[in-house]
């Protein structure tokens, strides 16, 4: 993982369709509980980290409902379900991430999958705050590419921040993670920043 990694906390176990087992609300009140208070940067309370891993969750669960194992229809059955089934995992992603000419593989499962292949499921690892009022959420996912090939997991970091009110998911890599200062000076206006007079003091900053 890149720089700032080491303060992403194991917290949860959740997955889809039995296979990690745990239910994806048992992720939300894992990071809300952690013993440590996240503080500065817009992320001023525990409830505001697990919303935004609260999105994460409800992204990864949207992709499963949309990519099942199972056979895909085809013709004009299959154009119509096209349209709409990825609709839940799209409302998730931040307008900065819908307009990405290249985005990221895991943002853009509708190509991905677009072969028949599956996710299978997920688990959420960690979540910790990052700069400019963003955070950084891990997940190991687990995913198939086409009925033909084998089952295989990835690491995946997702850097959210709020959007209008919103936790929206401005970006993701699977197999390495966001570092602050990479955040810090990345992805101009993705998110909507806290104001200068809204973040802490140096000394307020979570060491």
């Amino acid at each position: 993982m890149g720089a700032g990694a080491g303060t992403e906390r194991q917290v949860v176990r959740a997955g889809r369709g039995g296979y990690w087992g745990c239910a994806a609300a048992a992720a939300i009140a894992a990071v809300a509980l952690a013993p440590r208070e996240v503080r500065g940067d817009g992320l001023r309370r525990r409830g505001d980290l697990a919303a935004a891993a609260r999105c994460v969750s409800e992204y990864l669960e949207a992709v499963a409902a949309a990519a099942p194992p199972r056979a895909r229809p085809t013709g004009r059955t299959a154009a119509a379900e096209e349209a709409g089934r990825w609709e839940r995992a799209r409302a998730r992603l931040a307008p900065a991430a819908l307009a990405a000419r290249e985005p990221a593989a895991p943002l853009a499962p509708w190509t991905a999958f677009a072969r028949g292949g599956a996710f299978l499921g997920y688990e959420l690892l960690g979540a910790r705050r990052a700069p400019r009022g963003a955070a950084v959420i891990v997940a190991r996912e687990r995913v198939v590419a086409s009925p033909a090939a084998d089952a295989t997991e990835r690491r995946c970091a997702y850097l959210v921040g709020p959007v209008a009110g919103a936790w929206r998911i401005a970006d993701a890599r699977c197999g390495r993670g966001y570092g602050d200062e990479e955040v810090a000076s990345g992805w101009p206006g993705a998110w909507d920043e806290p104001s200068a007079r809204s973040r802490p003091e140096p000394a307020d900053r979570e060491r």
